[in-house]
């Protein structure tokens, strides 16, 4: 199976996030843990859900062994 991607789909997302911390030229920023930053995330994990997509930290699922002692 080939994937496809809806590109009037596609748009809307990009323009969904995009309201999110708009700049008067026509950007967006958020910055990381600011409230515009946690609000890209619940809409991100908003729509993830319809998908059954688990989210995580990052890193702490993953196994670090702890530096050398020298």
């Amino acid at each position: 199976m080939i994937p496809t991607i809806n590109p009037d789909r596609l748009w809307q997302s990009i323009m969904g996030i995009a309201e999110i911390g708009p700049t008067p030229d026509s950007g967006s920023c958020r910055l990381a843990l600011t409230a515009e930053d946690t609000a890209a995330r619940t809409l991100f994990l908003r729509w993830c859900q319809p998908l059954s997509l688990n989210h995580g930290a990052g890193c702490d699922r993953q196994h670090v062994p702890p530096p050398p002692r020298y």
